[in-house]
């Protein structure tokens, strides 16, 4: 058996939405010559293959532009929101779709005619039948029945209709028997309705049930409009009413049919409360479960072996809801459940899988024993990848320590599995990996479970290192050996450049994985476990084995908390700060003497002190660095220490041409800065602003050079005309070449530092105004853009004015006119704000003629016509004019 592929589904998917776009973009595009059809290739499937699917449809006349994914659906939506009675509509050519569309809201407004006919037909009637009552005279006509078929009359106002239903709702449970047949059929015309409806259906289910009156068009009704209508819960009340023993078989597509509509995912930002309410439904079925379980079972063990996500999802979530009250009919369907784990799946939003694991998790506390039984006997039955899914289940269970604790057994089961799926040689590979991936994170909630298999996790680091030595041996092999020098047995041969970096990148995850399981064991028992990982260490040869050691030497780095711990590793550690074979041997040891001086000074011996006296001399580029990195540590933690020979090799260290050593000793400068007097620290300057010169030319070294700018501004914190040279050379230039990010960041930096020189305001607008011109809007930064209008009217009016060209840039951006309303309407503002209404004037007149007068501009164009009115009177001396333009500006948005 094999997991069906969701990604290839995914491809599938969106290779039929490319080709029912290609085929039908022609046809939309006859329905109108002033229509723009355009196609998007959006993601790399849909590139790969150069299908559109995502269409979108725009019109100088249309008020609605679409966008959508299949262009049927956007058509239709677009024409029915724009074209119906479009006095521009010009057909480019025929046959067209939308000549198809048109037809389709012909039948649908026909139908809604007719209905309202009926609806019509029906008042009328009850009108006839009120006014025969009154004939009747005052003794012999009911009030109530008076009353209530006035009210029936009145829903055929719409503006009425909501409440008139809640009235004849109330009317119908209090006494149904003043509701006639009539009334009945009227109430019925009105269940579909939007907000009529559910009161209507109420009504009906009390008058049905109240007179004992089941006529079968209700049910014909239900059953019609319960796969389409809003009001599907309410009209489950219904099927409860006519569904029985006897005709629910014949039934079963109804029934279906409703389960279908119990949509109970959740969607993207959406909160989790309220929960969803489909009380209605959920009871029938718990009826329908214990009359006729059979019918019940076969129509959700058909649901769950559908392969359609959002199906998995909802139905699963049915059985959550449902387990508790029909615990043995969903027990029984563990075995499709389970088997449902082949069905496809993907991480977007919900994932099916980890929902079908969240109802396996449920069966198994309501019904331990057997549902493990069951569990053990289907996943033998599973593929690999379906096996492997199955992981979260043991990761769920384990994590319940009230599960764990009254199920001893099948924990001890699990966890044994777990730990065997991590160690076994033999376990497939997907399995293996996932349980590694999957144990590095659970470790951490339940680490005694785990603590006598840290000697078995050792070994399988070992395991690793050791198929990373020889995969490093035979990729050599290929990139440095004639094809006829190969290996026999190296498994690399024939693999692409792309599977060679995956199978590298597949053996540094599980690296990851099993060092992070290691250290969090040790953490959680160092007594125990450390002094094993501080053993092995000294025994690893550095020149074959550098990988396994450095790793357990980064345990050591990462994981150990306590001085008295590390104590332990200290007479090794000299051996590994001097390792003759390796310098990244040594490169992680100096990281681990930089943590002792900076987190455990008790640690620290006269023979670390000279050791770091010796380091600081020496030339290697990596101690060297490393050095200087600790004597940053050593300026914080301990001041005393610190001479001037230090700071001479750090002012050294800084015109070292090797950028790991000079990038330490900039990293570390701010540090220093209290030990220098005022002309060192003029010096360190005029050394940083070469440097900063040397890396503002530089494509690569962007962190450096931002470290750079930082220290420079450290230590010119109090000088503010520097301040601005520093922006105005440095940082300002950056915002006008950076990308998206790096720009944003730049321009909070320029922030900041206008509040330190006033001046620098200057440039922080003209940065803002870069970016906004740089990066056009996009509804996803519309918060980023907000901020920045936000801030400029905060900045000094003469900026603003020196400003003047990027600001007419800015307005006159291409694009259309939804595209570019929330740029040209802020800006607007803020020159209003800063009442600079000659420039508000000559801009709002060159709009007004870019834009032409059509209905979808017709937003931006107001706002445009409300400015240059506005404008218009503050710049006229003529008073009655002033009035008139004002008394104007008031009605554009009216």
């Amino acid at each position: 058996m094999v997991k069906i592929d969701g990604i290839l589904s995914k491809i599938n998917e969106i290779s039929e939405i490319g080709r029912e776009n290609a085929e039908l973009m022609p046809k939309v595009k006859g329905w109108c010559e002033h229509l723009t059809v355009e196609g998007f290739m959006q993601g790399m499937v849909a590139e790969m293959k150069g299908l559109a699917n995502y269409v979108s449809l725009t019109c100088p006349h249309a008020a609605f532009p679409c966008q959508w994914y299949r262009v049927s659906y956007v058509a239709e939506e677009f024409i029915a929101r724009n074209c119906l009675n479009c006095s521009f509509h010009k057909t480019r050519w025929e046959p067209n779709y939308g000549q198809t569309v048109v037809k389709k809201l012909k039948i649908q407004s026909d139908e809604k005619a007719e209905q309202e006919r009926l609806r019509a037909d029906l008042a009328q009637k009850i009108t006839q039948e009120t006014n025969t009552l009154i004939a009747t005279g005052a003794k012999l006509a009911n009030p109530t029945q008076l009353s209530i078929l006035k009210m029936l009359s009145k829903l055929a106002d719409e503006s009425e209709r909501s409440k008139t239903a809640a009235q004849l709702s109330a009317a119908a449970k209090l006494d149904p028997t003043f509701f006639s047949n009539d009334a009945l059929d009227v109430l019925l015309m009105y269940i579909d309705d939007e907000l009529a409806g559910n009161d209507c259906i109420d009504a009906v289910h009390a008058v049905m049930i109240g007179r004992g009156y089941f006529p079968e068009r209700a049910f014909e009704l239900a059953k019609r409009q319960i796969q389409t209508s809003e009001h599907f819960d309410k009209l489950a009340k219904f099927l409860a009413v006519f569904i029985n023993t006897d005709n629910v078989s014949e039934n079963e597509d109804s029934i279906e049919i409703l389960i279908n509509r119990l949509w109970f995912k959740r969607f993207i930002g959406e909160p989790a409360n309220p929960e969803r309410n489909y009380q209605n439904a959920e009871k029938f079925l718990i009826e329908l479960g214990k009359a006729n379980p059979g019918v019940l079972t076969k129509i959700l063990r058909k649901s769950l072996l559908v392969n359609e996500k959002n199906k998995r999802i909802n139905t699963n979530l049915l059985l959550q809801r449902l387990v508790t009250t029909l615990p043995d009919l969903v027990i029984g369907l563990t075995k499709e459940i389970i088997k449902s784990l082949e069905l496809a799946d993907d991480e977007y939003e919900q994932s099916a899988d980890h929902i079908t694991l969240e109802t396996l998790q449920v069966i198994m506390m309501i019904d331990p024993e057997r549902t493990f039984e069951t569990l053990c006997v289907e996943k033998a039955k599973l593929s690999i990848d379906a096996k492997a899914v199955l992981v979260g289940l043991t990761i769920r269970l384990l994590s319940d320590r009230a599960f764990t604790d009254h199920q001893p057994q099948i924990t001890a089961t699990l966890v044994d599995e777990l730990t065997g799926y991590v160690l076994n040689k033999n376990v497939p590979d997907e399995i293996r990996k996932e349980a590694t991936h999957q144990l590095s994170y659970f470790v951490n909630d339940r680490p005694e479970l785990f603590q006598s298999s840290f000697d078995g996790f050792l070994g399988y680091l070992s395991q690793i290192s050791e198929e990373e030595t020889l995969f490093r041996y035979y990729r050599e092999e290929l990139e440095r050996k004639n094809p006829n020098e190969y290996t026999t047995f190296n498994y690399l041969i024939g693999k692409n450049f792309l599977d060679i970096k995956h199978i590298e990148q597949e053996i540094h995850s599980r690296y990851q994985d099993i060092k992070k399981i290691l250290g969090k064991l040790c953490r959680y028992d160092p007594q125990k476990n450390l002094p094993k990982v501080y053993s092995i260490i000294p025994e690893i040869d550095s020149g074959k084995n550098e990988k396994y050691k450095r790793e357990l030497i980064s345990i050591v780095r990462e994981y150990v908390k306590e001085p008295i711990t590390l104590a332990g590793f200290i007479p090794q550690l000299h051996g590994h700060l001097l390792d003759p074979n390796s310098q990244n041997i040594r490169y992680d040891a100096l990281k681990i003497l930089d943590s002792i001086f900076d987190r455990f000074p008790i640690l620290i011996t006269s023979s670390l002190w000279e050791l770091f006296d010796v380091f600081i001399k020496e030339n290697d580029v990596i101690v060297k660095g490393m050095a200087l990195t600790i004597l940053g540590t050593i300026a914080k933690r301990f001041p005393e220490r610190i001479t001037s020979e230090y700071l001479s090799i750090h002012k050294a260290a800084l015109f070292n041409q090797k950028v790991f050593i000079h990038s330490r000793a900039i990293y570390i400068t701010d540090e220093l800065h209290p030990f220098m007097d005022t002309n060192q620290r003029y010096e360190i300057i005029g050394l940083l602003l070469q440097l900063a010169d040397l890396y503002s030319k530089e494509a690569d070294g962007e962190d450096v050079f931002e470290s750079i700018i930082d220290q420079l501004l450290y230590f010119t914190a109090d000088q503010p005309k520097v301040i601005y040279n520093i922006a105005s050379r440095y940082i300002q230039p950056q915002t006008e070449k950076s990308d998206y990010y790096q720009a944003k960041d730049q321009i909070r930096k320029l922030k900041t530092l206008s509040k330190e020189s006033p001046d620098v305001a200057k440039l922080w607008l003209k940065s803002m105004l870069s970016y906004l011109i740089r990066f056009p809007y996009d509804i996803s930064a519309q918060e980023q853009r907000l901020d920045f209008y936000y801030d400029m009217h905060h900045i000094d009016r003469k900026f603003i004015v020196n400003e003047e060209e990027n600001l007419r840039v800015l307005l006159t951006l291409p694009g259309t006119a939804a595209n570019r309303h929330f740029d040209i309407a802020h800006i607007l503002n803020l020159l209003g704000y800063f009442e600079w209404y000659e420039l508000i004037a000559e801009i709002t007149a060159i709009l007004k003629s870019k834009y032409q007068e059509v209905e979808a501009n017709k937003p931006l164009l107001q706002y445009i016509e409300y400015w240059h009115l506005v404008a218009s009177s503050e710049l006229s001396s003529d008073k009655q004019e002033k009035l008139n333009n004002l008394k104007a500006a008031e009605n554009v948005f009216k």
